[in-house]
């Protein structure tokens, strides 16, 4: 467990276990090629998911890291009055939702 680093010329990821002097951005052992840092909960596919690796690497062209992102949604409680609660967002599977997500989130950014 612990942060990796992805090569998206690999298709790969690398971890980076949990020491966090190491310097942010590395270059891929395999390739040399530029990785980027992602979060410990980042599940990168198999090599062979083009698809999959498609849709991270766009998320990635406009900054989104699988870090989280809080929305917020409706939810009646027990007498029937709405309240606004927060959970994180799913990150997208396919191209079409991760198009979605861009719009939908990516005002959220920091």
């Amino acid at each position: 467990m612990g942060h990796k680093s992805v090569c998206f010329n690999c298709k790969k990821a690398f971890s980076l276990g949990s020491d966090f002097t190491r310097p942010k951005h590395t270059i891929c052992p395999e390739c040399k090629g530029e990785v980027f840092i992602y979060p410990h909960r980042f599940r990168p596919p198999g090599k062979n998911d083009i698809q999959k690796w498609e849709v991270i690497k766009f998320l990635k062209d406009y900054n989104f890291f699988y870090h989280h992102i809080h929305e917020e949604y409706e939810h009646f409680d027990r007498n029937g009055e709405i309240k606004i609660r927060s959970r994180y967002a799913q990150y997208p599977e396919t191209m079409r939702e991760a198009k979605d997500f861009v719009v939908k989130y990516s005002k959220k950014q920091p």
